[in-house]
Parts: C-alpha cells; structure tokens; sequence
C-alpha cells in the first residue's frame, strides 16, 4: 500500500521521495515559472522576508494591476475595432493569462504539492514522471505552434500585410493603437501554452495518482479486511481532497474554454457554408477557407482534449465504485464491516459526482458531452433549415 503517512518508521524513505518529488515537481512546473517570471507576475510561496523582499513584493503587485488595466484595455479596443472572431481569439488569451495570474497570486502549485503529501507519498507522479513529462512537452509544443499561427495572422491582417480579404477583420487606423492592440495580444498569447500546461498537467498528475490507487487496490489480496478496505477508502477520499484545492480555477477554465470554442465552432461552419468562392483566383478563395479552417480545427482539437482528459479523471476517480462492486461478488469471504463500507462506497459513488464541473452546474461526463453534441447539430440545422426556408 504505497499511500500510506509519513511516520517515524519510515521517514529516510520518505524523506527521499518528498525530495524525488520536488525536483520533479520543479521540471514539471519550469515553463510555467519561466513564462510568470517573463511577464512579471510570478509569485514564490514563500513570504517576503527584509525591507527589500517587501517592497520589490509591492513592485510586483502594482505591475501586475498595471499589466491587467492594459489588457482589460486592449479587450475593449477589441470589442470596439475588431470582428467577432478576433474578439473571441482575444478573449480565449485574456482567460488564459487571468488563468496564470491566478495560478502565481494563489499559490496554486504550492497548495497542491501540500495537499498532495499529505493524502498520499506522490508515488503516482514519480512512476509516471516520463508520460507526466512527455504531456506537458506535447501541450507546449501544439500551443506554441498554435500561437505562432494565430499572432502571423493577426499581425498580418492588422498591419494590412496580406490580401485584402482578410483586412476586414479589423478597423484600427492609428498606428500607436495598432501597437498597442498587438503587444496586448501578444502577452495574452504567450500565456496560452503556460496555461494549458498547467490544466493538462495538474489533472494528469491527479490521474496518475489515481492510476496507482486502482491499480494497487486491484493486485492487493488483503482488501477483504476492514483495516485495509478503510485504508483505501480514506486515501481515495485525500487524494480527491488534494484535487478540490485546484478544482474550482481549473473547471471555470476549461468551462470557459469550452463555451467560447463552441461559439468559434459554430460560426466557423456557418461562415465557411457562406464563402462566395471565386473560380478565377485561388489565392483568394485560400485566403479566405484557410484562417477560419484553422481557428476551427484548432478549438475543436482543444476542446476534444479538454472533454478527453474530464472524461479520464471522472472514470479513475469513480473506478473504486466498480472494484468495491467485484470484491462484493468475488468468492473472497468478507469481514461484515468490510462488506458494511462496500455497500457505504458505492452508495456515495452514485450520490456524489466527482469530476470536472461544467461552472459549477454539472459534471463534464459522457451525458454532458451527447447534450452538447445534440445541442449543436440541431443549432447547425435549424440555422440550415431557416436559410432554405
């Protein structure tokens, strides 16, 4: 049973993992602080301690604000002087950096890492460090990848750099608003692949964790005992606690992501089902498929990995419901209380929702994800059947 307490018994072992873990906390986490320390916003746990530490703290709390009335100020140029599409792209990267501005000003890794030593030894994260790693270097990758795209877009069409087509898109002439407007989006985007490390990562990290739980619960012949069937119990329920102190920022995160994805979706199809294409120019006719056809595919393939990773947490989070069902109706004779906290388990299973909350209303599971489904085919035909009509 690796979840168990650090005691005196075992404290060289664990003492040695605690400091596995915070180097491999500290790889894990190296983007996100290079791209807090780069935008100024990054803030260390620790309290400051002199005179100096103190006021370079209160430098730091003013240039933050100063930074969030810029880029508020950027939003309402958008709003303004931009379509609809760019606005949202905007939007998406504004979410993005309140996201990392929260995670630095709440101490966001300092409060899991906590909650995490205290439910369990981290054994999941260090037995899947390489696949935790491999994530986070995917999700950069295809941010960075993304965000190149989405800035040599914009800045194009901004500063009137590419066809004509695509002009349209804003309606800024002064050029210091120009300048400005940019090095907002700019910030903004350079957020986005922090940001989406920190949801992939924190969520795989409590996967992992839940990963060795089910699968030590699974391969441990002892479980028909009371002492170990309450053991399990109790490090299912901290390591859930471990995942409430990044819960709520992560579920209006990916909410946010979702519901503003669904609308870029939604008029991507309606606009690209409109295109007057031009049989005589095929420069045109790109210009005008390929932006939209990439903010398309981009937030669809976001949003797949998003409802992905729900859908994964949900199912090892309520995986012990079905492992407490089979060693009900194994042929393993079970202590009377053993089968007493069985019966409690799967009882609480079907009454709690664990998971990620769609903004605090509903849980994100494979019911939320047909409703969404449905909801969209039958927006994409009504619209269909109105324009025919």
């Amino acid at each position: 049973m690796p979840f168990l307490s650090i005691d005196t018994s075992t404290y060289d072992s664990s003492e040695t993992i605690r400091k596995q873990l915070i180097e491999k906390f500290a790889e894990l986490n190296y983007i996100i602080h290079l791209t807090s320390k780069f935008l100024g916003i990054y803030q260390n746990a620790e309290k400051p301690k002199g005179n100096l530490s103190t006021i370079l703290h209160s430098i730091k709390q003013v240039w933050s604000c100063f930074l969030l009335f810029l880029l508020f100020l950027g939003f309402m140029i958008s709003v303004t002087l931009t379509s609809v599409a760019v606005t949202s792209l905007y939007l998406i990267g504004l979410i993005d950096f309140l996201f990392l501005f929260y995670y630095n000003w709440s101490h966001f890794e300092y409060r899991f890492f906590r909650s995490l030593m205290h439910s369990s030894t981290g054994v999941g994260i260090l037995k899947q460090f390489k696949m935790l790693n491999r994530i986070k270097n995917i999700s950069i990758f295809i941010s960075l990848a993304i965000v190149a795209a989405v800035l040599l877009l914009v800045s194009l069409s901004l500063f009137k750099i590419s066809q004509p087509v695509l002009i349209d898109m804003f309606k800024i002439n002064d050029d210091v608003i120009r300048i400005f407007y940019m090095a907002c989006f700019g910030i903004i985007m350079l957020s986005t692949p922090a940001a989406n490390c920190i949801c992939f990562l924190y969520i795989s990290q409590v996967i992992s964790e839940y990963e060795i739980f089910n699968a030590d619960f699974e391969t441990d012949a002892n479980t028909y005992q009371i002492a170990v069937a309450r053991h399990y119990a109790h490090a299912h329920n901290r390591i859930y606690k471990s995942f409430q102190t990044i819960e709520r920022p992560i579920s209006y995160w990916v909410s946010s992501h979702i519901l503003i994805n669904l609308v870029i979706v939604l008029k991507s199809i309606h606009y690209l089902s409109h295109i007057q294409i031009d049989e005589r120019n095929a420069i045109t006719n790109l210009c005008l498929a390929a932006p939209t056809s990439f903010y398309l595919v981009s937030c669809l393939f976001q949003s797949i990995c998003i409802l992905y990773v729900a859908l994964d947490i949900r199912h090892q989070m309520t995986r012990l419901k079905q492992l407490m069902f089979n060693l009900l109706i194994g042929q393993r004779i079970l202590h009377d209380q053993t089968y007493s906290l069985c019966i409690a388990c799967i009882s609480h299973f079907h009454i709690h929702k664990y998971g990620i909350s769609f903004f605090r209303l509903t849980i994100i599971d494979r019911q939320f994800i047909n409703f969404i489904c449905f909801g969209c085919f039958l927006i994409l035909f009504l619209s269909a059947h109105q324009e025919s009509g």
